[in-house]
C-alpha cells in the first residue's frame, strides 16, 4: 500500500473479500484483518508488528482499521 489514502485502500481489500463472499469463497474476518496488515507500508512496520501479535480472537478488520487510520493521523 502506498503511505498516502490508507482508507480507501483498506476499503477496497474489504470490498474484494465481499465480492468473494458472494461468489461462496467467503474468508474469515480474521484472514481479511492479517491481508491488511500485510499490505501496510514498510513506514508502518512497528504498527504492523504490534498488530500480528495481538491474539487472533481479538483480531478483526474493524479494529485493525481503526488502529491504522489511528496512526495515520499521529
Amino acid at each position: 500500500m502506498n503511505d498516502s489514502f490508507l482508507e480507501p485502500q483498506m476499503n477496497t481489500i474489504r470490498y474484494k473479500a465481499h465480492i468473494l463472499q458472494t461468489l461462496n469463497h467467503s474468508l474469515t474476518d480474521f484472514l481479511v484483518a492479517v491481508a491488511i496488515i500485510h499490505s501496510l507500508p514498510e513506514t508502518y512496520s512497528i504498527l504492523k508488528t504490534i498488530l500480528l501479535s495481538t491474539p487472533e480472537d481479538k483480531l478483526s478488520s474493524n479494529a485493525i482499521i481503526n488502529h491504522i487510520l489511528v496512526e495515520e493521523k499521529s
